[in-house]
């Protein structure tokens, strides 16, 4: 018998990574909640509602009965977090406690922000200090989803990649002005560990499969790299000039939240888990062979 998994936030970037890998899986049916239908994927059952509406959200999950919840949608616009505040506390805070209520296997997607950023290199039993709204109610619904759910499993982590009808992430930021020869600015004193988006999404289904892992786990690439290095990196593998990178401080621009410096995440018990820990080069060359593939060829990714 198939198992039904529920993912949500389905057209967003880590949304439409984690359908492809389960799609074509006959061990599980697949459902992708979202506020708008993206023609662009396909073989998956649509379910087209806004997760903040709490009676419509409990209404789906009493007539599809997951067996598996993947939460992932969010507002991951820090400063619109700021401005948005009903909203955000709804999507990140309610719909959270609606989800991981329900008698379903549970992943809830978080974040490293949740830390201050003091010092870097951060365990799952580090103490944790939101510096932003953003990450304050991504943090309450941790606590919520570890509080209401004995099979819940946190993933703190950090991702890049694009989105299947472009947005505003770090690397379509990047790409869509260095492409066009214009300068960028980099971070030389912002630092991070993130993982490319389709190997976090394979890394989700190797945990369902297998069904014994819970509680926080940190995911990310085994480099601690600055935003300024990983732009070079990016700039390098899509054959980029480099020059075109502005080295800045963060002290430099005045963001309307404020940001942590260093959400580093210590990997040890991921690497004790899955043994291997992925490489950001290997990383950005798998999004450079998607990227090309997809937007050369404009076919269902």
């Amino acid at each position: 018998m198939k198992q039904r998994i529920l993912i949500t936030g389905a057209t967003g970037m880590l949304g439409t990574n984690i359908i492809n890998v389960f799609k074509d899986d006959n061990r599980f049916e697949v459902y992708g909640i979202s506020r708008r239908i993206n023609g662009k994927i396909n073989n998956y059952n649509r379910v087209i509602t806004d997760i903040t509406d709490n009676n419509q959200l409990l209404k789906i999950l009493k007539q599809i009965k997951p067996d598996i919840i993947i939460h992932c949608a969010a507002n991951t616009n820090v400063d619109d977090c700021n401005d948005n505040k009903g909203y955000t506390y709804k999507l990140h805070v309610d719909a959270t406690r609606t989800l991981a209520k329900f008698n379903s296997r549970y992943i809830y997607i978080s974040t490293d922000s949740v830390f201050d950023g003091q010092k870097g290199n951060y365990s799952e039993e580090d103490k944790t200090n939101p510096l932003n709204y953003y990450a304050a109610t991504k943090l309450k619904g941790e606590k919520i989803s570890l509080n209401t759910n004995s099979k819940a499993l946190i993933i703190r982590t950090n991702i890049y990649g694009f989105h299947l009808e472009k947005k505003n992430s770090l690397v379509e930021w990047a790409l869509d002005n260095l492409l066009l020869n214009n300068e960028i600015n980099g971070f030389t004193d912002v630092y991070f560990n993130p993982i490319y988006v389709s190997q976090l999404a394979k890394i989700i289904k190797e945990t369902i499969i297998a069904n014994n892992i819970s509680g926080i786990l940190n995911v990310g690439s085994k480099e601690y790299i600055s935003k300024y290095q990983f732009l070079v990196k990016v700039a390098k593998v899509f054959n980029i000039t480099k020059s075109l990178i502005i080295p800045k401080s963060i002290e430099d621009i005045n963001f309307a939240a404020m940001r942590p410096r260093n959400t580093t995440l210590n990997l040890k018990k991921f690497q004790d888990v899955f043994k291997e820990v992925p490489s950001i080069d290997e990383g950005i060359m798998k999004l450079r062979n998607d990227y090309d593939n997809f937007f050369s060829n404009k076919e269902e990714f």
